[in-house]
């Protein structure tokens, strides 16, 4: 599967580029193994920053068929994970670096996917539950908590190969 986003702010000078591609296993039903690959680009002309973020995900996902969907087949899931992420940062005026930083989190990721057909779904993601590591010294998303809303949904198109 893959997640990608796109976001340009011409008033503020803001452009953001994530691209996520997603390789998984599914052993039976009910779990599955994978990893995601992150890349994400923004640049900030307000702040004279330009970043480049790297990142690696390993997941186990826990998954629930539901069998009394109407429409098409539902799945509930949660993917347990590590996530590290390291960002490249440089000033856009002078083209000099700037301190790189580092992310972690561990924690669990709620989400639903639709099954269109054997070959393709569709999944969303709606939240977190675990702990959160920013190295910037300013972060205010270090700790751990959970959120389950749509703030920070995510969708996905998976692709499935038999």
């Amino acid at each position: 599967g893959c997640a990608t986003s796109m976001w340009f702010n011409d008033d503020a000078d803001y452009t953001s580029m994530q691209l996520q591609p997603k390789y998984g296993y599914h052993f039976n039903s009910w779990f599955a193994l994978g990893i995601t690959l992150d890349y994400a680009y923004t640049k900030d002309g307000v702040a004279d920053v330009k970043t480049d973020m790297y990142g690696v995900n390993p997941f186990i996902r826990l998954k629930h068929p539901c069998k009394e969907a109407s429409v098409a087949p539902i799945i509930l899931f949660a993917d347990l994970g590590v996530n590290y992420s390291v960002s490249k940062n440089k000033s856009i005026s002078s083209g000099n670096a700037l301190p790189d930083g580092d992310n972690m989190y561990i924690g669990a990721r709620p989400g639903i996917a639709c099954v269109l057909s054997n070959r393709f779904s569709i999944a969303a993601y709606f939240g977190f539950i675990g702990y959160r590591h920013n190295s910037a010294p300013a972060a205010t998303n270090s700790g751990s908590g959970f959120t389950l809303s749509t703030n920070g949904l995510a969708l996905g198109l998976n692709i499935h190969f038999l």
